[in-house]
């Protein structure tokens, strides 16, 4: 439309030109070459191509409006599209940071399976540890069951050993009986020996032998006596702590067992002294004559015997004591010394390295168990475990091998030994 606008102009300069050119011409010449209708038409025309040209002034001027509109939408339209590519950045840069943050959280989340898998491999640790500690325990309970039943044993063991004594009680008073018997024998014999002067004096040292004879034969039954009743006081002693024994290790009622064999053996060391004075009476009664060799040989016998019981009975009261004041004073800490050898430092503040503890504890008395040593953390989680003999050095090393990561903060370390569990106070293992 522009352009048949233009070329309605250029048409309409061409017709005003002309009649500017020819028109005074026209005028001035008078000839009348052009007849009145011609100038009408002309006029006419020119009239026209006014109001054309006007039309098209008009057009031009809404050319020009529509032009100024299109080119103000089109400066509104690169101002969008200006807006547009800011935006487009903004959304390239935010894209780049999503991109980013989704790489960091894919990253994060390997981090955490990772974490997971680690939490799941220490849970199966865990797992096999309380698995352990079981079997342990059915251990534990296991020897318990078996000390409990050695306890029993031990306990028929010792009603037996009563038993005995009883009836090496009644042996005893029957050895009194028979040598009091004696005694009046000699008596008898000291009255037959005066009705013959030429052998009073034989006799009388003869009565005399006899009565001292019989004497230390009625002084050593009572003190076979004395012995047996010793051993059988000594024996429902050892009765009455046979609940007390029951807790004892395995050792300890071996110890027991072979303490109350000994005393089995000694007092069938009696049993056969007794059958040998019973003996030795008989013939005593028979014959008279060798009354004296016969009683002095018992004594000889005799004598060591009792002294040898003495001393097996002085042990066993020794013993009994010892293990009453075991029962009575428990084994207790003292003192624990608790550190830990560190590595590299790691990267949290409230995170230690640990490659091995030292623990080093000192108890109440010396333990007759093995010693266990368990470390917890400040979560009171257990991270190490060993186990000692009660007879080696008490300085513990508790190896992590090439070393952890652990919670910094107070552990503590707990102790079984004697069938009891000893806790020691917290020990600060920090960073520095």
């Amino acid at each position: 439309m522009f352009n048949r606008s233009i070329k309605y102009i250029v048409l309409l300069a061409l017709n005003i030109s002309i009649l500017l050119i020819f028109y005074p011409t026209f005028q001035d010449s008078g000839d009348g070459i052009f007849e009145t209708e011609f100038v009408i038409d002309l006029i006419s025309e020119r009239d026209e191509l006014k109001e054309e040209l006007s039309q098209i002034q008009n057009e031009i001027e809404t050319t020009s409006t529509t032009s100024e509109s299109a080119s103000t939408q089109l400066a509104q339209t690169q101002a969008l599209i200006l807006k547009s590519e800011e935006k487009a950045e903004r959304c390239e840069i935010e894209k780049t940071r999503l991109i980013a943050a989704v790489n960091e959280a894919s990253d994060d989340a390997q981090k955490f399976a990772q974490q997971a898998k680690d939490a799941e491999a220490k849970a199966g640790n865990l797992a096999d540890n309380a698995a352990q500690a079981e079997r342990i325990a059915q251990e534990n309970a296991k020897q318990a069951a078996d000390a409990k039943a050695e306890a029993i044993k031990l306990a028929q063991l010792i009603e037996a050993t009563k038993s005995e004594a009883r009836q090496n009680a009644e042996d005893a008073s029957l050895a009194k009986a028979k040598a009091e018997e004696l005694a009046e024998k000699a008596a008898k014999a000291q009255e037959a020996a005066k009705s013959s002067a030429e052998k009073e004096l034989l006799a009388k040292k003869e009565a005399q032998r006899l009565a001292k004879a019989a004497k230390d034969a009625k002084a050593e039954a009572e003190s076979l006596n004395n012995n047996l009743l010793i051993a059988q006081a000594e024996a429902e002693k050892s009765a009455k702590n046979a609940s007390l024994v029951e807790n004892a290790t395995a050792n300890a009622c071996d110890a027991q067992a072979k303490e109350i064999a000994m005393i089995n053996e000694q007092l069938k060391q009696k049993d056969e002294h007794f059958l040998k004075v019973r003996d030795e009476n008989i013939q005593l009664q028979t014959q008279i004559s060798q009354l004296n060799k016969a009683l002095k040989d018992e004594q000889n016998k005799v004598i060591p015997s009792s002294n040898s019981d003495e001393k097996v009975i002085a042990q066993l009261k020794e013993r009994i004591a010892k293990l009453e004041a075991d029962i009575e004073n428990p084994i207790y800490l003292k003192s624990v010394y608790m550190t830990g050898r560190k590595c590299s430092n790691p990267r949290f503040e409230d995170i230690v390295c640990i490659e091995e503890f030292i623990v080093r504890p000192k108890f109440s008395k010396a333990p007759i168990t093995d010693v266990t040593v368990n470390v917890y953390s400040p979560e009171n989680r257990r991270v190490a475990r060993a186990t000692f003999a009660s007879d080696r050095a008490q300085l513990v090393r508790l190896s992590l091998g090439r070393g952890r990561e652990l919670t910094a903060g107070e552990y503590r370390a707990e102790f079984i030994v004697n069938d009891e569990t000893l806790v020691s106070d917290g020990h600060l293992i920090a960073r520095k």
